[in-house]
């Protein structure tokens, strides 16, 4: 698999890749902590409106053509894209929201006084709850919101969405010198597996039995996991690596080293990869070339679509 990096822009502090998955003709976000917000059409634009809200920023989440910003103040800013405005704060949070996620036009908020909150489109609080995990670092739904998952530093709950009664509880045993063995959570857009990234790799967990299916061990710690548009491979990066597996062969075909990385956020666009440098701020884009790592009589054979669907993967 050929690959091209292209690092296009830089600020101070750790910085945050939105993408609108919905209209991406529309807008995506880069967001820095200290309170820019980029908001551009597509990573090649060079027409970028940067707004400068003046504030902390610890997360930021795009939906609905608005952007959902969490600052220390425990407050939660939401920015219309249109107007360039910020048209609402809610403050009826006890702790600052670190984590958010959508599924179904249901925004899921988390915060680490293990306070989980769900939001419609209204920007409206429908759902209020409060887990015995320590401290809840992701919020994860299944794609029917049939269910979902929070986790902390070394439990793994399911939770049936409608009752928010708990089902399941996974524990993480493995030690750890750092303490927190769990770093990632995701679920599969068909619904039928989820994947854990911890200390030594990432595990699968199929959903009718919850058990355990199939691991890649690894002695990268990867900070993030994120499966392909197509589902068919798993993208994942620790501090200086970022690796591509694919989740039926369970193989590794693509990785990328660099000790100046130190990903702060990460995302698969298209064909595209997309990371920020915590320690710089900077955003690095690798083009991975998947045409040319096809033999040229199976090229050959390919119609406009066929090649589109595999650079779209």
């Amino acid at each position: 698999m050929e690959y091209l990096t292209t690092r296009f822009m830089a600020s101070t502090g750790r910085t945050f890749i939105k993408i609108n998955l919905k209209d991406k003709a529309k807008a995506n976000v880069i967001c820095n902590e200290n309170g820019t917000v980029s908001i551009l059409r597509n990573f090649s634009d060079i027409n970028v409106v940067k707004i400068n809200l003046y504030q902390k920023i610890i997360y930021c989440y795009i939906l609905n053509g608005k952007i959902y910003l969490s600052n220390i103040l425990n407050q939660l800013l939401i920015f219309d894209i249109d107007s360039k405005q910020i048209i609402n704060t809610l403050s009826d949070f006890q702790s600052s929201i670190t984590y958010m996620i959508s599924s179904l036009n249901i925004l899921g908020c988390c915060c680490l006084k293990s306070e989980i909150y769900f939001m419609n489109l209204n920007d409206e609080i429908i759902t209020k709850f409060k887990t015995f995990q320590e401290e809840v670092y992701y919020i994860c739904f299944e794609p029917k919101n049939e269910y979902f998952i929070t986790a902390d530093q070394t439990t793994i709950c399911i939770w049936n969405f409608k009752s928010l009664i708990q089902i399941k509880t996974l524990q993480n045993n493995i030690s750890s010198p750092f303490g927190k063995t769990i770093e990632n959570i995701i679920w599969h857009k068909n619904g039928f597996i989820f994947a854990i990234s911890h200390l030594f790799g990432i595990d699968f967990y199929e959903r009718q039995s919850w058990y355990l299916k199939y691991k890649i061990n690894s002695l990268s710690f990867y900070n993030f996991i994120q499966f392909s548009p197509k589902g068919l491979h798993i993208l994942c990066a620790s501090d200086s690596i970022i690796s591509i597996y694919n989740i039926i062969t369970l193989r590794k075909e693509f990785e990328i080293k660099d000790d100046s990385f130190c990903v702060n956020s990460l995302v698969w666009y298209e064909n595209r990869i997309l990371f920020s440098n915590r320690n710089n701020g900077s955003i690095t884009m690798i083009k991975l070339n998947l045409i040319k790592t096809l033999p040229d009589e199976v090229i050959d054979q390919l119609d406009f679509q066929d090649i589109c669907m595999l650079l779209y993967e």
